[in-house]
C-alpha cells in the first residue's frame, strides 16, 4: 500500500504482478494438475527463458503473522481494495471503485504461502520511506543492480562514459520505483535509456530553453506544465520530423514516477504473464511508440546491460 512518500506493506499485498512478482526460476514442485501442464506447454519458450514459476505460482489470499505474546499488536495500515464498480461503494482511484480499510503490516517475520508448494518471506520490513537516497541505498544489493555494476565496469573505454554514468545513477531510482508501482524496472530502464539517449535528450523547449526533464517522451502537459521540442515518428515505415508538446516535470524522480503511473493505468490491461517480453508487446498494442522494433530495442537496451539473459 503506498500513501504519500512512505510504501507500508500489508497482510493484503498478496496480488500476482502487482504486489508479488513470480520468480525467474524453475519450482521444485513438478507441475501435478493438468491445466499448470498445458500452461506450460503453451509458454514453452518463456518457460525456458524465465522458468515455470509464473505458471505455477498459487498465492494465499494474505500473508500470515506470527501470534504476539503479551497483548502486542502489529501496527495497522490502510489498505486500498478495488471492488466491483456500484455507485457509492468506496473512494474513485483513477477510475477505480474502492473500499479502505485497516490491515496488519508484515514484518521480517511473516510468511506467504503458495499452494504449489513453497513460501516467500520479505527482505525488509516493508514498513520503511520508500523515496529519496535512503531508499535507494536498500535496493543496491538487487542482482540486477550487481549484474549491471559489472557490465559497467567491464564496459569501461568501450562505450561513452555519460552512458555508464547515467546508467548508475537512473538504475537505484527504478528499483525504488518498481517497489512503489510493480512495473518491472526492466522495462523502465530499457525505454528510459531509449527515450532520453541516456539522459541526452530530455525534451528542452525549443523556444524558451526550458528543461522538461521528460526522459520518457510522454506528450502532453506534466506537473511543471509543457515544453514544444522537435521530435520524429515513424510513419509508414519512415521517419518524419514533427514538432509537439510533451509533459514537463520537476525532477527524474517525478518523470520516472509519471511513467509508470502511466503504464498502470493504460497498459497494464494488455498484460497476460507479466514477463518483460508481454510488456513490450502490451506498449506496442497501446500505441506507446510508433517504432515498429520497439520491442527489440528496449530487450537490447537491457541485454547491453546484463539485467536480462
Amino acid at each position: 500500500m503506498y500513501i504519500g512518500e512512505s510504501c507500508y506493506a500489508t497482510l493484503k499485498d498478496t496480488i500476482i504482478y502487482r504486489n508479488i512478482f513470480p520468480f525467474r526460476c524453475n519450482c521444485r514442485h513438478k507441475a501435478d494438475r493438468k491445466s499448470e501442464i498445458e500452461r506450460i506447454k503453451n509458454n514453452i519458450a518463456d518457460c525456458r527463458e524465465n522458468g515455470v514459476c509464473q505458471y505455477l505460482i498459487c498465492l494465499n489470499e494474505e500473508w500470515d503473522n506470527m501470534l504476539l505474546s503479551d497483548g502486542k499488536t502489529y501496527q495497522m495500515h490502510r489498505n486500498i481494495k478495488a471492488v466491483d464498480s456500484v455507485s457509492g461503494a468506496g473512494w474513485i482511484l483513477g477510475g477505480i471503485d474502492t473500499e479502505i480499510e485497516d490491515v496488519e503490516g508484515i514484518t521480517r517475520t511473516s510468511v506467504l504461502f503458495c499452494k504449489h508448494g513453497g513460501l516467500i518471506v520479505p527482505l525488509t520490513s516493508g514498513q520503511e520511506n520508500n523515496g529519496g537516497e535512503d531508499g535507494e541505498e536498500q535496493y543496491k544489493n538487487d542482482v540486477r543492480y550487481q549484474r549491471l555494476l559489472i557490465e559497467a565496469e567491464r564496459r569501461k573505454g568501450n562505450i561513452e562514459e555519460y552512458k555508464i554514468e547515467f546508467v548508475l545513477e537512473v538504475f537505484p531510482k527504478i528499483l525504488v520505483d518498481e517497489a512503489r508501482s510493480g512495473i518491472p524496472a526492466e522495462i523502465t530502464f530499457g525505454q528510459i535509456c531509449l527515450e532520453s539517449s541516456y539522459g541526452g535528450e530530455t525534451c528542452v523547449d525549443i523556444n524558451t530553453g526550458i528543461n522538461g526533464y521528460n526522459y520518457f517522451g510522454i506528450k502532453g502537459i506534466g506537473p511543471a506544465g509543457s515544453v514544444t521540442c522537435n521530435t520524429s515518428e515513424e510513419i509508414s515505415g519512415n521517419k518524419v520530423p514533427i514538432v509537439d508538446d510533451f509533459r514537463a516535470y520537476n525532477s527524474m524522480d517525478e518523470s520516472i514516477q509519471d511513467h509508470s503511473d502511466l503504464l498502470v493505468k493504460y497498459y497494464q490491461q494488455y498484460i497476460t504473464t507479466g514477463s518483460i517480453e508481454d510488456w513490450c508487446d502490451a506498449l506496442n498494442m497501446g500505441g506507446y511508440a510508433t517504432a515498429s522494433n520497439y520491442k527489440e530495442l528496449i530487450l537490447g537496451v537491457c541485454r547491453t546491460w546484463d539485467i536480462i539473459q
